[in-house]
């Protein structure tokens, strides 16, 4: 299988310009235009999102083999997009999802999919819950925070802890300035809009909620196991996909799973079979 070609750009948005990486899936019409489905790539928050990077870049090469377009996108203040971490708001990457959305739909035909990782899943979900207008078909969400206050509690202890490990004496809580985890400051107004983000009650106007997550023997732990029941039973489209995989995004060096790619890979080729 030939890889798709893939092109790097800056993309203008609010507060500059956003690195994007387009995994091309076939050549276009006459027009321009794609006739396949495209994907847009949410990524992970702070670290997570350096240790996932590889692992999202192998996972887009393989859609885009199988037919279906993909951008990722270094939100505002990530990666090689304007701005530093420490300006980051969550509103700001709610629009940076609808100027890349935007940006897809003057190229393809077909349906519209988020993808998020982590964290980018919380922000998938909350995009799609609230701005419906974009008819977003599918959500796939990998192993993803489903409520942001517990999630900043988990990493305040992880901080925490290696700051006893150190012998620091101090742990970086929030401020009124914000606070650093990790080597990454975080302002205050995003440390409160993470903790406000709670998707329990969120009704996702898609056709198809895919969460993959790690379980052994097909089990969760019951927080989790209680919250996507309660999901499915509010009317949400969630369908679980079970992976035997390594938590790549929290792994201390940088790790490849085959086993998450495959996952990825067979929501898509049974959309395609489905379809004909």
């Amino acid at each position: 299988m030939s890889l798709a070609p893939v092109q790097a750009f800056f993309l203008p948005a609010q507060y500059g310009g956003r690195l994007c990486l387009y995994h091309c899936p076939a050549h276009p019409a006459e027009d321009g235009a794609i006739e396949s489905d495209c994907i847009l790539h949410i990524h992970a928050f702070a670290e997570e999102m350096n240790r996932s990077r590889r692992m999202a870049a192998l996972t887009a090469r393989a859609l885009a083999a199988q037919g279906c377009g993909v951008m990722q996108m270094d939100l505002f203040g990530c990666g090689d997009s304007a701005g530093d971490f420490g300006d980051a708001r969550w509103e700001i990457w709610l629009d940076d999802i609808h100027v890349a959305l935007n940006w897809l739909r003057q190229r393809h035909r077909g349906k519209i999919h988020l993808w998020g990782d982590r964290v980018g899943a919380l922000l998938a979900m909350d995009f799609a819950a609230h701005h419906a207008g974009h008819a977003i078909d599918q959500l796939l969400l990998c192993q993803p925070i489903l409520e942001g206050k517990s999630y900043l509690g988990r990493m305040n202890r992880l901080q925490l802890a290696r700051q006893m490990l150190n012998q620091q004496g101090q742990s970086d809580l929030p401020t009124s300035s914000g606070t650093e985890y990790s080597g990454y400051k975080i302002a205050q107004e995003l440390i409160l809009s993470l903790e406000q983000k709670n998707a329990l009650n969120w009704r996702l106007p898609v056709r198809q909620v895919h969460c993959l997550e790690i379980a052994d023997d097909n089990a969760m732990p019951a927080e989790r196991s209680a919250f996507f029941a309660h999901w499915i039973e509010s009317g949400n489209p969630v369908q679980l996909h079970f992976v035997d995989g390594p938590a790549f995004w929290q792994t201390p060096e940088t790790c490849q799973s085959q086993q998450w790619i495959d996952a990825f890979c067979r929501i898509f080729q049974k959309e395609n079979c489905d379809s004909n």
